[in-house]
């Protein structure tokens, strides 16, 4: 057998081979790419979530501090009430800063529906004012 025959034979098991590579590198390359884009879109979705819970916190400072009065109706603990009115405004600041043409983007790239979205921010937000209540 010469050279030239081995070449003919090993041929097509190198052509499958070298598409087969082809195909993982390109699958590889697509979902590191969608990774980073999901990472990224959820980093900059919570920081618009913390910056909205830092302007209503602003704008209602004067319910928050009534509420850290030991004498008010809430004691120590932000009210329902209060939690209720700083969650919408700042669930309005998230929508008003993503617009619909942004949220729907993050709801595509992460997966989400856009009830699941809604939700997730609105959770978030939770979280946000917890953590604000505690720095405050």
């Amino acid at each position: 057998m010469d050279t030239w025959t081995i070449y003919e034979i090993l041929s097509p098991v190198i052509t499958a081979l070298l598409g087969w590579v082809s195909v993982q590198i390109a699958n590889y390359i697509k979902a590191k790419t969608k990774n980073q884009l999901a990472a990224g879109m959820l980093a900059r979705l919570n920081d618009s979530i913390f910056t909205a819970v830092r302007a209503a916190n602003e704008v209602t400072k004067k319910e928050l501090m009534k509420a850290r009065d030991p004498d008010s109706d809430g004691g120590i603990a932000i009210t329902e009430e209060e939690a209720k009115h700083l969650k919408s405004v700042a669930l309005e600041s998230v929508k008003a800063y993503w617009g619909s043409k942004g949220l729907y983007e993050a709801a595509k790239v992460l997966g989400l529906k856009d009830g699941d979205l809604s939700k997730f921010v609105s959770d978030k937000i939770e979280d946000a004012v917890i953590a604000q209540k505690k720095d405050f």
